[in-house]
């Protein structure tokens, strides 16, 4: 599976995912450099989602925006290689706010 079959893939789930609306960031000259691949609201909460394939890691501006997004109010972020971290993620998170 290549890359851009994996975020097709992910975001496709996330829109059937009850209480998710995810956003694409467009990667590439016209994108910002460092932001997650997808910004979600789900259930009201804000979520950074960063996607990685194979070996890939959080470039250092990656990380410094999901830690924005954590200290800066109510934000999470994430990084997965698999939809099944995400799926794991939003239901762990689900029942640890109660939501």
């Amino acid at each position: 599976m290549s890359e851009s079959t994996f975020t097709r893939k992910v975001m496709q789930n996330l829109r059937q995912y009850p209480g998710c609306f995810p956003v694409r960031i467009q990667p590439g000259p016209y994108g910002s450099a460092g932001k997650s691949d997808i910004l979600l609201c789900f259930r009201g909460f804000f979520i950074a989602i960063e996607l990685k394939y194979g070996e890939g890691k959080p470039t250092r501006l990656q990380k410094k925006f999901m830690r924005d997004v954590e200290q800066k109010g109510l934000g999470w972020s994430l990084v997965a290689w698999s939809w099944e971290e995400i799926e794991k993620f939003l239901e762990n998170f689900r029942e640890e706010m109660h939501i």
